[in-house]
């Protein structure tokens, strides 16, 4: 019963919490460096200098990748930076490697059906 009594005792110190918990932080960027200011229309974006993406407010990974910094949209353009998400054409790829093509450049008619 002593055993009981003190498996109790222990059990309710640990397990109940002395004050209230805290309210859970609002999610928002990760990273304390300071955001520039820009000017009016020239957002400002956070470049993941890993990747050289870079991502609006809006986006997710905004100011939360490992690696990276504030910086004004038209900044970051200028230093080869691109939009997340903007793979299509500045992949390298064109279109011709995606695509068979027949011997005029153009794709081959479809054949009639019986």
């Amino acid at each position: 019963m002593k055993r009981f009594v003190l498996a109790l005792v222990l059990g309710a110190a640990v397990g109940l919490p002395l004050a209230a918990p805290a309210a859970a932080p609002t999610p928002g960027p990760l990273s304390t460096a300071a955001q520039p200011t820009c000017a009016a229309g020239d957002p400002v974006v956070w470049i993941n200098t890993s990747s050289k993406v870079f991502h609006d407010s809006t986006s997710p990974w905004f100011g939360r990748t490992k690696r990276g910094s504030y910086a004004c949209k038209s900044q970051a353009i200028a230093q080869g930076a691109k939009a997340a998400g903007t793979r299509g054409a500045s992949n390298g790829m064109s279109p011709s490697k995606h695509h068979k093509k027949g011997a005029a450049g153009t794709m081959p008619a479809p054949s009639p059906s019986p």
